[in-house]
């Protein structure tokens, strides 16, 4: 996705891990590195570092979708909500799809300020960005991977565990005692009645507590902010993050030599 070259293999996690893999032996960055993933990022950062372990120093996830948060959630909303919580998922899928196949047909390109939900429509958007953002959206392939994506990473129909969760676990990750930090939002959820969002919450924290527990070194860090892009709200936060992680890293690696 973004402006890349379009895959040649459909954007499930395995096949984003191994895109990954290709670019960063490609590009010849230096091993072992630290991954930063952001929602979904941060499930691929963590099944790579499953998948590849040696090649993979820390981690740090920022509002990931860790493996079983969306079954967390709905095992403590009540039917009402739960109710709407699995509407809301199936709608995305029938708007990726809509989104898809007017890509193909030229729609999206043709008429980019027709379909809102499919291209980038933020509020006082930057003009540039907008118009790359807008051309990267209409293709058909950027299209096809965003649906493929939502396929894999969504639950499954029953409410179950997603595909690409399932392929994490068959993963078995234990990331040792190397540095990993999930940085984790405590003010999100606001669709939710007071009562059902405190249970939500406290249900995705633990989930997300959980994924950090992969390592003997893992923490959470908790962060109040009332959107997932804990990147844009609280930049800070996430550079002191990252760069402690760099510093704890090289600690190790440099003992581990020594």
């Amino acid at each position: 996705m973004g402006f890349s070259d379009p895959s040649n293999a459909p954007a499930t996690a395995p096949h984003v891990v191994d895109d990954l893999h290709a670019l960063i032996e490609k590009a010849a960055i230096p091993l072992p590195v630290i991954l930063v993933g952001h929602s979904d990022g941060g499930l691929y950062a963590a099944f790579y570092a499953a998948d590849h372990p040696h090649d993979v120093a820390g981690l740090v996830l920022i509002d990931p979708d860790s493996p079983g948060l969306d079954l967390a959630a709905t095992k403590v909303l009540d039917q009402p909500w739960l109710d709407n919580w699995r509407k809301s998922d199936q709608d995305d899928i029938k708007q990726a799809r809509l989104c898809l196949t007017l890509a193909q047909g030229g729609e999206l390109a043709r008429y980019p300020t027709r379909y809102p939900k499919c291209m980038d429509d933020p509020p006082n958007a930057d003009p540039a960005l907008h118009r790359l953002l807008n051309a990267q959206l209409a293709r058909p392939s950027e299209q096809e991977a965003m649906l493929t994506e939502d396929l894999d990473t969504g639950p499954a129909p029953d409410g179950g565990l997603s595909e690409a969760e399932l392929a994490f676990q068959d993963l078995h990750f234990d990331f040792g005692d190397k540095p990993f930090v999930v940085l984790s939002g405590t003010g999100e959820l606001g669709a939710l009645p007071l009562a059902e969002r405190i249970k939500v919450g406290k249900a995705m924290l633990a989930n997300q507590a959980a994924l950090a527990s992969h390592s003997s070194q893992g923490r959470q860090v908790l962060v109040s902010s009332s959107s997932e892009y804990i990147q844009n709200s609280h930049p800070d936060v996430v550079v002191r993050v990252v760069t402690e992680v760099v510093g704890e890293a090289r600690k190790r690696m440099a003992a581990h030599i020594n």
